[in-house]
């Protein structure tokens, strides 16, 4: 044990009323939650009554594998916020507790978690980062991005409609030669029109 332990150890034995109102004022910060424990405690409270919570943990862990990492991100999100919130209580009672040192969890994501976290912060800086650079641009740059996107959206719409249009015309053309195949095997069995047959 260090010199300076040994100090405070002593001075909180002379006067222990003042180790409770540390202990008090900065009580032993509690673990912050996984992603998937914020996720399974967000299902929870939406559901009035569960018989076997074990059960819903399970459906809940099977439903969490299947969900797209997208779709995690809010509880990831809130997992991270509370780590940081978690590391800044660590520090305060490590310093007003020299003798009860708390080692800090390091992470609390896998690979995964912070895959997809790194990447919806790149999202982020992304879109931000085009829309400095966009209002950047000068207003004749502007109108001529703007002229070239109205270029491009009615080629769209011409491609689109003349898309629409072949695929009418297939399905009529499908659709008179599956009706005269019909009439025309419906005439050839009682002798006329037989040359029509497909």
């Amino acid at each position: 044990m260090r010199k300076y332990e040994r100090k405070v150890e002593q001075f909180y034995e002379k006067h222990p009323q003042l180790k409770t109102e540390v202990v008090q004022k900065y009580p032993r910060p509690k673990k912050p939650r996984t992603a998937f424990t914020l996720f399974l405690e967000d299902h929870l409270s939406k559901e009035e009554h569960v018989a076997d919570k074990s059960a819903y943990k399970m459906a809940s862990k099977q439903a969490w594998s299947k969900m797209s990492a997208k779709k995690k991100v809010p509880w990831i999100k809130q997992a991270v916020a509370e780590h940081r919130k978690y590391l800044d209580e660590v520090q305060v009672y490590n310093f007003s507790h020299p003798t009860e040192v708390v080692k800090p969890l390091k992470t609390i994501l896998n690979k995964e978690g912070l895959q997809m976290l790194n990447k919806s912060e790149a999202a982020k800086d992304r879109v931000k980062t085009i829309a400095a650079k966009w209002n950047q641009v000068s207003k004749e740059d502007r109108d001529e991005y703007e002229k070239k996107l109205k270029v491009i959206q009615e080629k769209y719409k011409k491609e689109k409609k003349k898309k629409k249009t072949e695929r009418l015309f297939t399905f009529s053309v499908f659709f008179f030669f599956f009706s005269m195949s019909n009439s025309s095997c419906a005439r050839s069995s009682s002798g006329n029109l037989s040359r029509y047959t497909l």
